[in-house]
């Protein structure tokens, strides 16, 4: 810890949790769609290569669309029902054998020191696994705010609901989910690798990065305590 940085971790109550390269050690989301592709839609993976191909010529980015995006696209018209059966094993399989353990370490610490401790992950993948994740005994998250699949009778679009829980918009669903108005900062911790989740890091008097990207390694001192 830096020698000018003082965190009473005692006072912390919430915590807000960034899942992909801060829980998980990968981008969760891509990852998750690839899993299904590998297990139930084996035929479509052949696509795989064209969107990569297409997103290295940045035409998604000017028509609107993301690699992101047409990645999950891949999974239109499977039942909401099945996602979610792959959704949970995804969890066990995939993502709970690659939790950050620095993270794990750190949310147990802070239980500690407080028993009722609220952890929320608030993250850009999808809810539809990171109900799975939350419930993880390493974890014990209370809520889950992330993207939230469409689907029309069951059934996936193949869109989700837009915007992204990303950047300020984590922000934004915050408030919309009765969180922001809950939450005092000098009693809450925010984790996160990500200069783009500066947004949600101006909600908290505690401030966690782990594996931080250039930009957000540069603020590591006396705002911010690094995990690594």
């Amino acid at each position: 810890m830096n020698p000018c940085t003082s965190f009473n971790r005692t006072s912390i109550s919430v915590v807000l949790l960034d899942v992909c390269d801060t829980l998980v050690l990968f981008n969760t989301a891509d990852q998750y769609v690839h899993y299904i592709l590998n297990h139930a839609l084996i035929n479509r993976k052949k696509y795989v290569p064209w969107i990569r191909f297409i997103n290295r010529l940045s035409i998604p980015h000017k028509l609107g669309l993301r690699h992101k995006l047409l990645l999950l696209s891949l999974l239109r018209g499977m039942k909401e029902t099945d996602l979610d059966t792959l959704a949970a094993a995804y969890c066990q399989e995939v993502l709970a054998q690659n939790l950050n353990q620095k993270v794990i370490q750190l949310l147990h610490q802070l239980r500690q020191q407080n028993p009722d401790l609220q952890v929320l992950l608030i993250s850009g993948g999808y809810e539809i696994y990171l109900r799975h994740l939350a419930r993880l005994k390493e974890i014990q998250a209370c809520a889950v705010i992330g993207n939230q699949l469409l689907f029309k009778k069951g059934v996936f679009t193949g869109f989700m609901q837009l915007p992204e829980c990303m950047q300020e918009y984590k922000v934004i669903r915050l408030k919309q989910t009765g969180w922001l108005a809950r939450m005092q900062p000098e009693h809450t911790a925010v984790i996160s690798d990500s200069f783009t989740d500066l947004p949600l890091f101006s909600l908290a008097t505690h401030k966690y990065v782990t594996r931080p990207d250039t930009r957000l390694k540069q603020l590591v001192g006396c705002q911010f305590e690094s995990l690594d």
